[in-house]
Parts: C-alpha cells; sequence; structure tokens
C-alpha cells in the first residue's frame, strides 16, 4: 500500500483496499448475462470430457449435465412456465437442482427457494405468497404442503428424492444412513421426477429468454415467526458478486474441484458450491451435509476449494484426523463469525498435515448475494474479514445519526454493490428499512452488523449479527440453519402491559448453535411482582412459534440506551445471558 497517500480517515473517500488490488481487479467488466448464459458459455471449459459433476459415484460431463438442462426446460415449458412465473424448490442437495436452476432461468422464470427445516407452519406460506403454481419438492418434505388450502395449492407439484441421480450401489449404502424414500400425499396429486421429465427430448432447444438484469432467483433469509423473507436477486448480481471475487483471486484453475454440500437454498451455496464452480470449469462434487464431510471431501475426494460456515470447520478439526491436506486451495469460512481462537486452531491443523494454507474468513449477507468482502492468500489480516470485492464500497456508519464512521470506529457495516438484491418479496416496508440511498447518491445495503474499516481497508466485525442469529433444529442434518431476527420476538413483547422494554439476545448452545433469551426492563409500576416470567412464558406461547420462544428470561434494572435513546446493543452484549 502506498503509505505516502493521504488519507482523509473516510473508507468512502480513500477506498484504501484499492492499494491491493490489480489494474485488472480495479477494472473489472461487470457482468450483463443470464445465469443460464454463463452455464453454456461454460462448455468450452469442459470440452475434454472430463467430469463436471461427481454425485456418490454417478459422474456427469458437460454434454449429459446440458442435456438434462434442456431436456427439464422442456418439461418445464411443458406443464406452463413461462417469463416470471416463480417455480417453487424445496429441495435440499441433488444433480436435479442444478438443472432446475438453468432451465428455469432459461425460460425467463424465477427460482424461489424454500428452506425445508423451517417449521411445518410457515413452509406452505413461502408458496403461497408468490402465486406459486410450481412446485419441486423432496419426497421426506412434501407433507409439509398438505394445508394449504386447495384453491392455493400449486397446480402442478413434483416429488423427487435424493436417491434419483445415484448408482445402484450408493442407493443401497444410502439405506444405512437412513436415506429412504418416502410416502407422498396422495391428496396432492404429485407426480415424480421421472415421470415429469418422460418422453421429453432434450434436442429440441428452447429459446433462451434470460436477461442479467430479470429477477432470477429468491434465497429464503431470516426464518421468523410465520413470514420468512425472500431476497429477490438477479443474475447480474449473483455473476458480479463473482465477476469481483475472481478479478481479486487468481488461484482458482480449471482442473480444480470444489465441495459443494451446503444446503442449495443458501446463496452461500449457490455462489460458492456451484455457479463459480461452473463459470471456471471446475469437478463439482455434491454431497450431503455431515460429521465426516470434511474428512471425506479431503481424504478421499481429494478436493481443493472448500466454503464452510465456521462450525463445520469445527467439527472437522475437532476429529483430529490425520489427514494429507496438501489438495487445499484458498479454504474459506463464512456466514457466522470466525473467533480467533478457532482461526489459529484450524492454521495449525493445516500447517500439522502438510499445508502451508490459511482459512480464508470473508463476510456476505443473502441481500448481497453472500459475499461483500474476502481475505486471499496474498492479502489476509488475522481476525478480519478481509477487503471488499473491487467494485463494492464498505463503510460503517452510526447507526443513529447516518454520518461515516471514521477508520477503526465501530459503526454499522454497510455495502454498496453491484450484488444488492432487487428487494424483499413482497415486504416494500421492510425493503426500504434495508436499502437506502445515501447523500451519495448510492444504494446502500443495512447489515445490521457492527464493525469497523482500518485505514488500509480491511474489514472487522466488532460483535454478533446486532439483530439476528443463527439457529438449528435439534436432531436436524448440520448445516441445516437459518437466521432468526431478534425484532420478532422482541416485536411479540413490546405492547405486554409489563414491559417497558426488552432485547432478545442469543445463547450459544452445542446443538442449535444459539438459543434466544430474552432481557426484560419491567414498566415501574411492576417492578418486584411476583410470578412475571411465568406470565411471559405463557404470552410467549400463546404469540410465538416453538422455535422463536425465550428459553429464559431475565429481568433487568434497564436496558442501556445510545445517546439517541435507541438500544445500545453493544452495553447490552456486555451484559452476557
Amino acid at each position: 500500500m502506498n503509505k505516502e497517500k493521504k488519507l482523509s480517515g473516510y473508507a468512502t473517500i480513500d477506498k484504501p483496499w484499492l492499494n491491493y488490488l490489480s489494474e485488472e481487479a480495479k477494472n473489472v467488466k461487470l457482468s450483463d448475462k443470464s445465469l443460464y448464459d454463463v452455464f453454456a458459455e461454460s462448455e468450452e471449459l469442459y470440452g475434454d470430457g472430463r467430469v463436471m459433476l461427481d454425485y456418490y459415484g454417478a459422474k456427469f460431463d458437460y454434454e449429459k449435465v446440458r442435456k438434462n438442462v434442456e431436456r427439464v426446460a422442456n418439461a418445464l415449458s411443458k406443464i406452463g412456465v413461462k417469463k416470471g412465473d416463480y417455480v417453487s424448490l424445496c429441495i435440499f442437495i441433488s444433480p436435479e437442482v442444478i438443472y432446475l436452476i438453468y432451465a428455469i432461468n432459461k425460460l425467463g422464470g424465477i427460482v424461489n427457494f424454500i428452506n425445508p427445516f423451517e417449521l411445518d407452519e410457515v413452509v406452505p406460506n413461502n408458496v403461497v405468497k408468490v402465486n406459486s403454481n410450481f412446485l419441486f419438492t423432496f419426497d421426506m418434505f412434501a407433507y409439509k404442503f398438505k394445508s394449504i388450502p386447495k384453491e392455493k395449492r400449486p397446480k402442478h407439484i413434483i416429488s423427487m428424492s435424493a436417491l434419483d441421480s445415484m448408482i445402484f450401489i450408493s442407493k443401497i449404502i444410502s439405506r444405512f444412513y437412513g436415506l429412504v424414500r418416502y410416502h407422498v400425499p396422495e391428496e396432492l396429486h404429485a407426480i415424480t421426477w421421472f415421470q415429469f421429465i418422460d418422453g421429453v427430448d432434450s434436442d429440441d432447444l428452447i429459446v433462451n429468454v434470460s436477461k442479467g438484469e430479470d429477477p432470477a432467483i429468491v434465497f429464503p433469509t431470516s426464518g421468523t415467526s410465520g413470514h420468512s423473507k425472500g431476497a429477490l436477486v438477479s443474475s447480474n448480481a449473483i455473476n458480479n458478486c463473482l465477476e469481483q471475487y475472481s478479478a481479486q483471486n487468481n488461484r482458482i484453475g480449471v482442473y480444480d474441484s470444489c465441495l459443494c454440500a451446503v444446503p442449495m437454498y443458501h446463496a452461500f451455496a449457490i455462489t460458492t458450491g456451484l455457479h463459480e464452480a461452473i463459470r471456471h470449469g471446475m469437478k463439482i462434487v455434491m454431497r450431503m451435509p455431515g460429521n465426516n464431510l470434511l474428512v471425506d471431501a479431503f481424504k478421499h475426494d481429494r478436493v481443493n476449494h472448500v466454503a464452510f460456515m465456521p462450525q463445520i470447520w469445527q467439527t472437522f478439526i475437532d476429529q483430529d484426523k490425520k489427514i494429507d491436506m496438501s489438495c487445499v486451495i484458498d479454504p474459506i469460512t463464512g456466514s457466522d463469525i470466525l473467533p480467533l481462537e478457532l482461526e489459529n486452531k484450524i492454521n495449525d491443523y493445516f500447517k500439522r498435515n502438510n499445508s502451508d494454507e490459511v482459512i480464508l474468513n470473508g463476510f456476505g449477507l443473502t441481500e448481497v448475494c453472500a459475499a461483500a468482502c474476502v481475505n486471499t492468500r496474498e492479502h489476509h489480516k488475522s481476525s478480519s474479514v478481509g477487503l471488499p470485492l473491487s467494485k463494492t464500497i464498505i463503510a460503517a456508519f452510526d447507526p443513529d445519526t447516518g454520518e461515516e464512521k471514521k477508520y477503526n470506529e465501530i459503526g454499522e457495516l454497510c455495502i454498496t454493490s453491484p450484488s444488492i438484491m432487487i428487494g424483499y418479496v413482497g415486504l416494500p416496508e421492510k425493503t426500504k428499512e434495508v436499502l437506502r440511498v445515501h447523500d451519495d447518491g448510492l444504494l446502500w445495503f443495512h447489515s445490521g452488523d457492527l464493525g469497523y474499516v482500518d485505514e488500509e481497508g480491511f474489514v472487522y466485525y466488532k460483535s454478533r449479527k446486532a439483530r439476528s442469529f443463527y439457529y438449528q433444529f435439534p436432531g436436524v442434518t448440520r448445516g441445516a440453519n437459518f437466521k432468526i431476527d431478534y425484532s420478532d420476538i422482541e416485536d411479540a413483547f413490546k405492547k405486554h402491559k409489563y414491559i417497558e422494554r426488552c432485547v432478545a439476545v442469543p445463547r450459544p448452545d452445542k446443538e442449535c448453535f444459539n438459543l434466544p433469551v430474552l432481557l426484560v426492563e419491567l414498566k415501574p409500576e411492576f417492578k418486584g411482582r411476583d410470578n412475571i416470567i411465568d406470565e411471559l412464558k405463557m404470552h410467549a406461547e400463546k404469540n410465538l412459534l416453538k422455535h422463536l420462544r425465550p428459553v429464559d428470561y431475565k429481568i433487568v434494572d434497564s436496558i442501556p440506551l445510545t445517546l439517541f435513546g435507541k438500544v445500545d446493543y453493544q452495553k447490552v452484549d456486555e451484559m452476557g445471558v
């Protein structure tokens, strides 16, 4: 970095991270292509007949994947999918997800991803709210849609299984892990995947009508008290996120392999485990999450590129198995905070197992296609979440006044980027809360995260998500987690006659990641009253879904406020739970 350049003290003016970037990265050409365009153009990268996709021993080259995409596009057209239609996918991980994403995009449809691990009361609403007439669901999740009134139920329901694309021996082995076919309720009148594609020609090509600017995917974010938000993003947003990342990281090779094992309804999964791999001609190793996932990925599959949440890396190194890690290139973590202690433990594990790589932390949210800044092998700082992507600006702002903070001053991390979402589906007010035009005329996404930017441009978290936390249902496959908004819990209590103000905070939990605890400041006239907590519990049972009900209530003298009369979340964090 040029130390002689005089800094103004503000990240938005100086953009100090640009000093680390090549001219190519600074001037990267942004995309104006659809997701399908990018998929089609990758043919030349796989032109030597290499394996494009490995799914438990079932191996697909590009031509086989392409034919499946075209066949699915024809089948979708046959049942009436057209431009602008929402096609709902309640699917975990399988090759069929790939076919559907690119086929739907080719027709100009919108992929409406549904998190199948949300509560049964929540899942059906995510289909109804977009008036989706087309639903693809794993058979194990089909029962969740029985509650949809017949007049609002999708006209076309296609049932699938994670077993559909497996080779015979993998299907046999899967039975020992509880992966079987499930009965689909007859009242849904669903057809199977094989019935859906039966007799459909893959060579009868349909014209690609999608454009880069068109809405492409709805990603679920922040599971709430009945109305999870869906972040609608365009093809351009996804492609531009990856264009920026690729320009800053020249360690991605055509003959590399990439692990695709994050549930596909996560933006993180599409950007780091699927679409990025296809853009570079990498082999995609598709697997289900599990405790031995990374052990097998590195030991048997010799995967090069892996991106996973810190909790999954923690599970991996805790097994302390001796594995040759020389295959690893740029191991990435994101979606949650990486504690310094864990960062050091992972790096030590790499070093002890024949690798000089370091874990590379990044920062991003679904609303910006999962990546806004990242550490790279060439430029990284311990404890930071890296440098902003080349066409992205990240700065800290005072959440009360809106004024930009100087270097190393804590504020709300806000992002302006060519990868910002279009908005939350059907929630214009929520969209206005997080997407705001600043005085500079740029559209900024307000993350709700507290952090700062240093004078070299590296971004840091100061605390956990200011307004949300990760939750996983007990007993559910690792990786099947989602975010819960603090505000959804708080809103249920704010008008309670006893409460002056309240704040929901997370309590770390080994099985569920986090559990909600409610800090309560009582109105003066109710302080000292008996049975307060019992009444609050009864209130929660009537007004909140089970996973949102606080596991504990703490009555405090007062909840700390800022000078502007708003909750001081930094001081709240220091109070502990």
